[in-house]
């Protein structure tokens, strides 16, 4: 076996298809932070141990733990929302768990979606009126 029919490449973004819509759509989350975000935390915390060493010593390094919790729970966070999608308003976490919920979701998406396309409508038209009646 020479060649695989298909290769790993490496790529800073997921990139996949919304199973409703079809659209073509493409995440930079991953679902936990990388390598990078890491060694970032690690150099935020030897620079408040540093700024912080007069006051705390060497347990100001237990400082970034909380730093460390609120970066994961909005990295996380901020993972979950690039993943719903913006045509349709699918939600694959969501559907993981709940699908009854996920399918709610994507009706009140395009309930929403018409009636928003239904007021740019009437305020259109109003336009188009305040045009013609400055025009007689």
């Amino acid at each position: 076996m020479d060649k695989l029919p298909f290769y790993f490449e490496f790529r800073e973004f997921w990139e996949f298809f919304c199973p409703i819509c079809k659209a073509e759509r493409r995440s930079f989350y991953w679902p936990a932070p990388r390598k990078k975000h890491y060694i970032s935390l690690a150099v935020l915390a030897g620079l408040i141990t540093f700024g912080c060493w007069s006051w705390f010593g060497v347990k100001g390094a237990f400082l970034i733990l909380p730093i460390w919790a609120v970066f994961e729970f909005y990295y996380r966070a901020k993972a979950r929302q690039s993943l719903i999608c913006p045509h349709c308003g699918f939600d694959p976490y969501l559907y993981k768990f709940d699908v009854t919920l996920a399918r709610k979701k994507v009706e009140q998406f395009f309930a929403n979606k018409k009636t928003l396309l239904e007021e740019k409508k009437k305020a259109n038209q109003k336009i188009e009126d305040q045009k013609d009646e400055n025009k007689k």
